[in-house]
């Protein structure tokens, strides 16, 4: 099986250090960590990988920065709010297996929000590293990102995150983002 992934990657000009597949359920993959060359191969790996499957999909990224002091376990939220509303109502949470070795890829569907529909408004994309895996309570260390092409419209399905915020709840209020 890697070796057919491999052989994949390759074949689509990738320089693949990296692979790990992990299924979230039997209809979707959880997340997909690669470390390619430029952000222009993350693009194209995320059109690639979920080429055909309705709804938003994406990259998020550890900040350079910050790669260095990320959390070693945990998980990655992404959350998307509709834009419309000033409520920030939130239509889809769903959590990834976080992991710093490179971009971790994301794909929320039809299946995924709350109501019918909700993915056809302007989205705000956001991600949560959450430490003990609860995306409402911020541990320091946690990191935070939102995605800089917010608000993404409907047919804009590619969101590009990079968790650029490091948490620090003794110096703010806890919030979920």
């Amino acid at each position: 099986m890697l070796n057919r992934v491999l052989t994949w990657a390759a074949g689509l000009g990738f320089t693949v250090w990296i692979f790990y597949a992990l299924m979230a359920s039997s209809e979707q993959a959880g997340s997909v960590i690669v470390r390619t060359d430029s952000d222009a191969d993350d693009r194209a790996l995320a059109e690639r990988t979920f080429s055909g499957k309705q709804g938003i999909y994406g990259v998020i990224r550890v900040a350079p920065e910050l790669v260095a002091t990320a959390p070693k376990a945990g998980k990655v939220f992404v959350r998307l709010v509709n834009a419309a509303l000033a409520s920030g109502t939130t239509v889809a949470l769903k959590a990834f297996p976080a992991k710093a070795e490179g971009p971790m890829l994301f794909h929320i569907g039809p299946a995924d929000v709350k109501e019918p529909g909700a993915l056809q408004h302007e989205l705000d994309v956001s991600a949560h590293w959450s430490q003990n895996g609860d995306p409402t309570m911020d541990v320091k260390g946690d990191l935070k990102g939102k995605c800089a092409q917010n608000p993404v419209r409907p047919g804009e399905r590619l969101a590009i995150v990079v968790l650029g915020q490091q948490v620090d709840p003794s110096s703010r209020p806890t919030s979920p983002y």
